[in-house]
């Protein structure tokens, strides 16, 4: 299977498993939530985590998918926020959340996204200690997207960013993210980590300051 094609494979079975998990909200905070989740995007941090647990054993990517869509939910949460921060009226093509919702709604509705990440781990079909681990891991990867944005927003006053300061942030803000695909991938099979996704997204976050990244 070539990789476009895995990629469509593995976006349509997110989203549906996103329809499943959250295809009906109640409230309007379930409506902001989703509003960004369900607007599309490349699904892929879901699609390497599958292809790091398939790599250490065929097929065993089917009980732990959820915990593949923890790292998607993960990444919209974020997004919600950098909105904010950047004061962005448009993702994906569509009105932001809080220019429809409002910042203090927003605000919720990416907490929303951050506590749903956890529960979808727990969800996976996997050892209990394997759970608790990626679950360490999710935690850590967001402190360290965290730290890669206030990087971001206070080099926007700064004339004097070096290359390493800026590999340095692009490293926590996202490289950390994708790695977190790799890693819980194997941690939930029980097997190695799988490394390299770093490299790939700090390539992929330079060319994203062309073109929207979402």
């Amino acid at each position: 299977m070539d990789l476009e094609t895995y990629l469509r494979k593995t976006a349509t079975e997110v989203n549906t498993l996103l329809d499943q998990y959250y295809g009906n909200p109640g409230t309007e905070l379930s409506k902001a939530s989703n509003h960004l989740l369900f607007a599309g995007g490349k699904r892929l941090r879901p699609a390497l985590f599958k292809l790091a647990a398939d790599t250490i054993r065929s097929g065993s990517s089917a009980g732990i998918l959820p915990a593949g869509l923890a790292l998607e939910v993960t990444h919209n949460f974020t997004l919600i926020h950098d909105d904010i921060m950047d004061g962005d009226e448009t993702r994906r093509g569509k009105p932001t959340v809080h220019t429809i919702w409002g910042e203090p709604a927003a605000i919720l509705a990416g907490d929303v996204l951050f506590a749903r990440s956890f529960c979808l781990v727990a969800d996976a079909i996997a050892p209990d200690a394997a759970k608790v681990e990626a679950s360490a891991l999710l935690a850590r990867t967001c402190v360290e997207i965290c730290e890669g944005q206030q990087l971001d927003m206070s080099f926007e006053s700064r004339q004097d960013v070096t290359r390493d300061e800026y590999l340095d942030m692009v490293t926590k803000k996202t490289g950390g993210a994708l790695r977190g695909c790799g890693s819980d991938g194997g941690i939930a099979c029980r097997c190695i980590k799988a490394t390299g996704g770093c490299s790939l997204y700090v390539w992929m976050q330079h060319r994203g300051s062309i073109s929207d990244p979402g």
